[in-house]
């Protein structure tokens, strides 16, 4: 069964913890031998038995016995209604989507809390180290690897069970920006990767179908989806940021105004031009940033993980207009 998403053809998620090896002495808990059968409609513990039946593992030992048994007793649906509801969580990858979310919102409200920048970056730093280290000690050792699994399995889609986590993308991707970017423009790139991607990944899946593709399975239902809800966080975003009170307390690429004049270098400006300001700065900055983050989404860089990619495009698109129309305060 194939799903189509905000621009990615996948396959129906299925959670790491019930991926199996087919030779019992050298399972790795990640990599299965013999490509899982997901087109069976059968019930997930139903579909283990049979998986583990058919290659013939013998669980010599009573930690192979005791593991069997927390998978079972972890997988199989109690009622008609926890069934369905697994169903919608892993379909939609409700889990994923939540983590992301939130560690944007923590880093942006570390960042609104007066918490200055460079303690952001060790922060996420130290975070991305940990389960950038875990992640590769998982690839080398079976009991790490089930420990693994077990903890955040649920979080990982099926291909990556061979290659990395993707949140170690989105950190690496919030670092970055923070790193090389304005702290204005930063946070707006973590907030389009946390909300705008999410939007679109939801929408994709759900009207992938109904619209047309824009290039190779990207829909331009997910390319909307991200247009809007970023552009509806930008709205409220550069609003705070184009506020005296923000300017005061942190330097700021926005200085909530935008200016369309620019006469040639050593001219005095022309008399009828004039800076926009207020309302209407932040609505053009709204639009532009709507824009700029259904680009990002569009963009397909080098083959890049989206978590990566995302917000380095998107702070690129808006420091980019900045310098170009920002008002005074630009930098």
């Amino acid at each position: 069964m194939h799903i189509h998403c905000d621009g990615v053809t996948a396959r129906k998620h299925v959670p790491i913890f019930m991926i199996h090896d087919q030779d019992a002495e050298k399972v790795s808990g990640l990599v299965p031998k013999a490509p899982y059968d997901r087109t069976e409609m059968k019930e997930p513990h139903v579909r283990l038995i049979d998986n583990m039946a058919s290659t013939n593992i013998t669980f010599s030992s009573s930690r192979w016995h005791a593991h069997l048994g927390h998978l079972l007793s972890s997988t199989q649906p109690k009622s008609p209604t926890n069934e369905a509801l697994y169903n919608t969580v892993q379909n939609y990858e409700i889990s994923r989507k939540l983590l992301h979310i939130s560690v944007g919102v923590l880093i942006f409200y570390w960042h609104i809390q007066g918490v200055v920048i460079e303690k952001i970056l060790n922060r996420n730093l130290n975070a991305l180290i940990i389960l950038a280290a875990g992640d590769t000690l998982r690839h080398r050792f079976i009991s790490i690897s089930a420990i693994y699994r077990r903890v955040v399995g649920f979080l990982m889609r099926l291909e990556e069970a061979n290659s990395y986590n993707s949140l170690i993308y989105y950190l690496l991707g919030t670092y970055l920006v923070m790193r090389i970017f304005p702290v204005d423009v930063a946070m707006m790139g973590i907030l389009i990767l946390s909300f705008a991607d999410t939007a679109a990944a939801t929408f994709g899946r759900l009207y992938a179908t109904k619209t047309v593709y824009l290039r190779d399975g990207k829909s331009l239902a997910g390319t909307l989806a991200a247009c809007i809800s970023a552009g509806l966080i930008a709205a409220a975003f550069w609003s705070y940021v184009g506020a005296d009170q923000y300017r005061l307390e942190r330097t700021s690429m926005f200085d909530g105004s935008l200016s369309f004049c620019h006469d040639a270098k050593g001219m005095p400006p022309h008399p009828d031009c004039s800076a926009i300001t207020g309302p209407w700065a932040v609505v053009i900055m709204s639009i532009i940033t709507g824009l700029v983050a259904a680009g990002s989404e569009f963009v397909n860089l080098l083959g890049c993980d989206d978590n990566l990619t995302i917000p380095l495009l998107s702070c690129f698109g808006i420091w980019l207009f900045l310098s170009i129309f920002g008002g005074t305060g630009s930098a």
